[in-house]
């Protein structure tokens, strides 16, 4: 996999540190948006649709990658190729899915937390209360709709994060810093470093 960060950057010896970060940012991030839009459904009067189920699937499969990545990171001193290259890959599927988590509750009319939008500023009869069924209540501008638009701005930053950690995951954990499991164990002596140079 070619490298897409520049050497100057990626051998600092902050740059580790700051991939661990991300990871960490990504696990917290997915964590507490679970837990909000759990508690967003948990409240909802109206039918649980497709597009809450696809959120609320996308955020706990999210919480389980990022837990593993994070531990990976945090505690495996060198990657292999494999390793690397799939957390690229699903930090990418993880962006498409964050991605349609923001949109699915975006307050502008996501199908799965727009309902918010416009709250408390239609009409007064009783047809507003059917079309706005998940307000979890007369107090509409306020709770069950910050819990929506709380998944909706964590979605955010976990799409950027992902991002982030996808571009900077490739240039981690080289393989050639694994090292030589038969080197100094008697294995390779003088003429088994000949014949290897042959």
């Amino acid at each position: 996999m070619r490298d897409l960060v520049p050497k100057s950057i990626s051998s600092h010896p902050y740059y580790p540190q700051l991939l661990k970060l991300i990871r960490i940012i990504q696990f917290l991030s997915a964590l507490i948006s679970l837990a909000l839009f759990s508690a967003y459904l948990a409240r909802l009067v109206g039918t649980i649709s497709r597009a809450h189920g696809a959120v609320e699937g996308i955020v706990a499969a999210a919480v389980a990658y990022t837990l593993i990545a994070t531990l990976i990171v945090c505690f495996v001193k060198a990657g292999f190729v494999t390793v690397k290259v799939l957390l690229v890959l699903l930090d990418v599927a993880f962006v498409c899915g964050f991605i349609a988590v923001a949109v699915l509750t975006s307050p502008a009319g996501g199908a799965a937390g727009g309902q918010c939008r416009g709250r408390g500023s239609g009409s007064s009869n009783g047809n507003d209360k059917d079309k706005r069924s998940d307000s979890g209540g007369s107090n509409s501008r306020g709770g069950n709709c910050q819990l929506a638009k709380g998944t909706f701005t964590l979605a955010i930053v976990s799409t950027i994060s992902h991002a982030a950690s996808a571009w900077m995951q490739q240039s981690h954990q080289q393989p050639s810093k694994v090292e030589n499991p038969f080197r100094g164990n008697g294995f390779m002596g003088a003429g088994g470093e000949g014949a290897a140079a042959r």
